[in-house]
């Protein structure tokens, strides 16, 4: 292999949009998530800094940062998300104060990986309810097909 691009390279396909709704018990509002790989791309990378959050002390620079991570997070999460589910995220964590202590923190990761867990156990739901009303779409289709031969 040379490492040369092919000089008709095949033409780039855009990804299917999805968009996941779904609806709590009791609510009676339906939620929107525009960006779920997003979502859960956000959920992955607050699981791996959670990990260093309950690791033991945190020195003064990595509280820092880790409330970068945290306010980062819940912006882009805010922005992929319907406004009630902003709005409700919104709720969840309060003003973060430039280095909060380690307990402040460790409340805040958890409270944020919970509501983002819920979130995430949703889309997922969602996901294979589709796949699975697809699959039965497929099959029927199939089976009404006349027979051939």
């Amino acid at each position: 292999m040379t490492g040369r691009l092919p000089a008709d390279p095949a033409p780039c396909v855009p990804l299917p949009r999805v968009v996941v709704s779904f609806s709590r018990p009791g609510a009676g509002q339906v939620y929107r998530v525009d960006s779920p790989g997003r979502v859960l791309r956000l959920w992955s990378l607050l699981n791996a800094a959670a990990g260093e959050v309950h690791a033991g002390e945190l020195p003064p620079g990595a509280r820092g940062r880790l409330r970068r991570v945290l306010t980062g997070v819940s912006t882009e999460l805010g922005q992929c998300v319907s406004p009630a589910l902003a709005d409700e995220l919104d709720g969840l964590l309060g003003p973060g104060t430039a280095v909060p202590d380690a307990g402040e923190l460790r409340v805040d990761y958890a409270l944020l990986l919970g509501w983002l867990g819920g979130l995430v156990i949703g889309i997922l739901d969602q996901l294979e309810s589709a796949a699975r009303n697809e699959d039965q779409l497929s099959r029927q289709a199939v089976a009404a097909q006349p027979c051939t031969g």
